[in-house]
């Protein structure tokens, strides 16, 4: 049931910024998940927000060439598309 996985996703989120703080790598992981969880329940407008503080985060904690960052400007520019937008997704991986 992706709905419960949805809200164990935002549970496991906010015990891991209680526990280790926002920017936390494991934190980061469960922003990438919770995205792709609601993108694939075809809520892909929920999903941009976690997605691009995940993108923000990674940037920030492991920098702009690590290859987590990578993946998740990837999956942020698709989701993008996802929506029809499309000049903004080209511009949001290098």
């Amino acid at each position: 049931d992706l709905d419960g996985a949805i809200e164990s996703q935002k549970d496991a989120l906010d015990l891991s910024k209680k526990a280790h703080g926002e920017d936390h790598p494991f934190a980061i992981g469960i922003l990438q998940n919770l995205a792709n969880t609601l993108s694939q329940s075809a809520r892909v407008k929920e999903a941009e927000p976690y997605l691009r503080k995940a993108v923000e985060l990674s940037n920030k904690v492991l920098g702009e060439t690590h290859a987590n960052t990578l993946r998740t400007r990837q999956n942020l520019a698709l989701n993008l598309w996802n929506q029809g937008r499309l000049p903004e997704a080209a511009g949001s991986h290098p």
